[in-house]
């Protein structure tokens, strides 16, 4: 089989990385549910006034979007302060691996280290660990036939791990 080489290049901007964050975050809401899922129903059998019922309710329900805020302040702090985010990269997605290089160091990594993948009609993330990941976007591609290339390749090989 030919192995196909799309290339890539560019530069992660704030827009995007926030973008990829708030994707990442969102494909984590199940498990950030579970603290005000479990936590109210408690509340509520407990022998306290109503009032503290509610007010306490209140807060596990705050859980949820306080925590996003948070996870969206840490991302801004990271970005700011990673020199590996501020370089240009490039690279290329094949049938064998993913290679990206930036002025820091390179970076191949073969399908098989993925264990998921999101993706979405203008960027994908590929993950290599619950909270790691690699993340391409349309705009680092020459081309939309370019893109929907690299999509291909991507979702063929994620099939295969699943």
């Amino acid at each position: 089989m030919h192995d196909r080489i799309i290339q890539y290049q560019g530069s992660i901007s704030w827009k995007n990385f926030a973008k990829a964050q708030r994707i990442h975050v969102k494909s984590q809401w199940f498990r950030m549910m579970l603290f005000p899922a479990i936590f109210t129903p408690l509340i509520w059998i407990q022998q306290v006034p109503v009032l503290t019922k509610v007010l306490a309710s209140l807060l596990a329900l705050s859980f949820v979007p306080v925590m996003m805020a948070f996870q969206m302040i840490a991302a801004n702090w990271s970005y700011k302060r990673s020199p590996y985010l501020q370089e240009p990269i490039k690279g290329f997605v094949s049938d064998e691996l993913l290679r990206t290089e930036n002025g820091l160091g390179t970076s191949e990594m073969e399908w098989k280290m993925f264990t998921k993948h999101i993706e979405t009609n203008d960027c994908i993330l590929l993950y290599s660990s619950p909270q790691g990941f690699n993340f391409l976007t349309k705009e680092f591609f020459a081309s939309e036939n370019d893109w929907n290339e690299a999509r291909k390749i991507v979702e063929a090989k994620m099939q295969k791990r699943a």
